[in-house]
């Protein structure tokens, strides 16, 4: 490898890939023999399709085609004809043609074929993408198991790139532990600065998906500090600020979620003008394939419910067949493996939405409430989402069945209390506390109040006024920065009264009043 085919494989590692691409497209006005240009084409179709703004993808597929074309040449070696169609494949996959992706890694991995080791890892890593498109989970881990038992340094290492598809594979099947493990087995300090970011970025999304928010905006922070060192990465960096919404949306601060989507918005919108060329690779005159051929699941999507969810919540006003429609659309989700967490948290959303509605629609909005509950039971990690259920049922049942909304209710606020905890910044804690906590407290001290229950109901004003321990990482005292912006903070413990009373609220420790 050339000093300047190093400094090229350097930048695309390290995250810098205008740089990189502009190395490698200077490259290709050498003249060179066959294999050297084919190897060019090839790094120069990677490094595009790593960075995939404006027509990059389209470029990406130029130049793959082009080294294809010449590893067909007489005087071409035979060896890297596998590697450029698995380049082609690779830009198929990112244009979201996963047929034409198959079409090429398929014969390459076929029984009774004898191929390399390296190619036939990125050729089962490839069909594991493909999967993941299609959200077919089991396939998926099988294929990138398969890629991990074909990579030269099996069992001791493995390519950068396998562990970050293998977790994320993990975590949308719902094998929480085996996603872990692979989270905590990869040593990030190994990976290379851009794939260490995009690790953080799987890994994020795992802990978000398993109800730890606040895990989930620390990991971004430390993946934007890296994506901020580089060049060409506003793909990336959009996925991120699309992630940090996510979170934040979780936690109702709608305000800074939509920011953070008009962040993304702005890095995927090319309204300016694309990235300059360094050199002109031409399109192929005649392409494989002319549209994108997705390989469609026969199934429901998920997406498509929580679209129709997030379209019926924009109208003024919801009726009987809106609260039909809704039903029917959580319900063709019933059944579908891997969709048991989408299932559950539409369910709550649906069943929040009409039971904000018309009085006629509240038996409705019970029922998938009911039916939500009963799934975010038994799923990790929704204790989020099993509070805020348990606070709309618990509203919704107060005038009909007043004791079981009471249960409900305190079961939610404390719920509710302890996700506040999680929080760092004292801003989020004070949007959540007016926006989301002190309703249903309210609520819950007004009800327990009215059934004669007038020992909770102190029991409840106690713990609503109760902001918590400061706590900062126990590591000495906070930071100047930390007391204005950013005091962590632990449940008030539970506290036993004078007369010997426990709390229904707390942390784990004990305070006992004398």
């Amino acid at each position: 490898m050339t000093t300047l085919e190093q400094r090229i494989v350097e930048a695309d590692h390290h995250g810098d890939l205008d740089q990189a691409i502009h190395l490698a497209a200077r490259q290709l006005l050498l003249h060179d023999p066959v294999e050297q240009r084919i190897t060019r084409f090839i790094r120069l179709s990677r490094t595009l399709r790593h960075r995939g703004l404006g027509d990059d993808l389209q470029r990406a597929q130029a130049a793959a085609h082009e080294a294809v074309r010449l590893s067909r040449l007489p005087t071409a070696p035979d060896h890297l004809l596998p590697h450029a169609h698995l380049a082609q494949a690779g830009v198929l996959l990112a244009l979201g043609d996963e047929a034409g992706c198959q079409e090429i890694t398929l014969p390459l991995v076929r029984p009774g074929r004898d191929t390399e080791p390296g190619v036939a890892a990125r050729a089962w890593r490839l069909l594991g993408e493909t999967a993941l498109g299609r959200r077919a989970m089991a396939e998926a881990i099988a294929c990138l198991l398969n890629s991990v038992a074909e990579e030269p340094g099996f069992p001791r290492q493995s390519d950068e790139v396998t562990p970050i598809l293998l977790l994320e594979a993990f975590s949308r099947a719902g094998q929480i532990l085996d996603a872990d493990r692979v989270a905590e087995e990869t040593v990030t300090l190994d990976l290379s600065p851009r794939r260490r970011a995009i690790f953080l970025l799987t890994r994020a999304g795992h802990e978000r998906r398993f109800g730890h928010i606040d895990r989930a905006l620390d990991t971004l922070g430390d993946a934007e500090t890296l994506l901020r060192r580089g060049s060409g990465l506003n793909r990336l960096l959009a996925h991120l600020h699309r992630l940090r919404a996510a979170c934040l949306d979780d936690w109702q601060l709608t305000a800074e979620a939509e920011q953070q989507r008009l962040l993304a918005q702005e890095l995927t919108t090319w309204s300016r003008p694309a990235p300059t060329r360094s050199a002109v690779v031409p399109l192929p005159r005649h392409p494989a394939r002319i549209t994108p051929t997705p390989l469609t699941r026969r199934l429901p999507d998920s997406r498509a419910v929580a679209e129709l969810i997030n379209d019926v919540q924009r109208l003024p006003r919801l009726e009987s067949r809106h609260a039909l429609a809704l039903e029917q659309a959580t319900q063709l989700l019933h059944g579908i493996p891997g969709e048991e967490r989408s299932e559950a948290l539409a369910l709550v959303k649906a069943g929040t939405l009409l039971a904000r509605g018309p009085e006629h629609l509240h038996p409705t909005a019970a029922r998938l409430l009911r039916r939500a509950l009963a799934r975010l039971t038994y799923l990790e990690g929704t204790q989020l989402w099993q509070a805020r259920c348990r606070c709309e049922l618990g509203l919704l049942l107060t005038p009909s069945r007043p004791e079981q909304a009471l249960e409900l209710l305190v079961a939610a606020v404390a719920g509710l209390s302890e996700q506040r905890h999680r929080m760092r910044r004292r801003a989020h804690r004070c949007t959540w506390r007016e926006s989301v906590e002190d309703p249903p407290f309210a609520a819950t001290i007004e009800l327990a109040h009215r059934l004669g229950r007038d020992d909770l109901a102190a029991d409840l004003i106690i713990a609503s006024r109760l902001a918590g321990v400061v706590t900062p990482d126990g590591r000495g005292d906070p930071s100047p920065g930390d007391r204005v912006q950013e005091v962590p903070l632990q449940q008030v413990p539970t506290l036993i009264h004078i007369d010997g009373t426990p709390s229904r609220f707390g942390g784990s420790a004990v305070c006992r009043l004398l």
